[in-house]
Formats: structure tokens, C-alpha cells, sequence
């Protein structure tokens, strides 16, 4: 069964500013990562349960050919994704949003 995905407003804020960034250092770069960000977005549609959990019920995966990784939790009727930050960050930076 596919769930539909939630971005939190503070992931929405997250992809921005990484598009801001990318797009910064090349042009182009940031609609590569969307792209990229969509495809993991599809694959955690079908099977989020394929993604291993960081903290309590939450799940993580990186971003392909980017160091981003995604976080998210699964609900009964949505996947909620929390945050989308830089590998290099501490790894709880997600967890004041929760």
C-alpha cells in the first residue's frame, strides 16, 4: 500500500534552502537534487518500512549522489518526513521537531 508523503513545513524550509545553496555553487545542481529528492520520496512511498530507524519511529536514508539525508516517521494514513540536512550536521538536529 502507498501512503501519501507529508514534508513538514520545516523540511519544506530544509529543501530550500538547499536548493539555494546548490544552485549557488552551480547552476542546475538544484533541480538534479530535486529530482534525486523525489525519487528517494517515491521509493519511501512504497516501502517505508525498507529504511532503518534512527531514534523511537523514525527512519532515515540519504539523498542519491548528495550528502542529505531524509528523516521521517510513519503514520497509519501518511509518511511525515521531519527534516532533510546536511550529513556533516549532528544527528539530532531533526530531533527538536519532533
Amino acid at each position: 500500500m502507498s501512503l501519501p508523503i507529508h514534508l513538514r513545513p520545516e523540511a519544506v524550509h530544509d529543501i530550500e534552502e538547499i536548493c539555494e545553496y546548490l544552485e549557488s555553487q552551480l547552476a542546475g545542481l538544484s533541480q538534479t537534487f530535486l529530482l534525486r529528492l523525489r525519487e528517494k520520496l517515491d521509493r519511501i512511498r512504497l516501502r517505508p518500512e525498507t529504511y532503518g530507524q534512527v531514534w523511537k519511529n523514525v527512519r532515515a536514508t540519504t539523498v542519491k549522489n548528495f550528502r542529505y539525508v531524509l528523516y521521517f516517521r510513519t503514520h497509519a494514513d501518511k509518511i511525515e518526513v521531519l527534516a532533510v540536512i546536511h550529513g556533516h550536521r549532528h544527528p539530532s538536529a531533526w530531533k527538536k521537531r519532533i
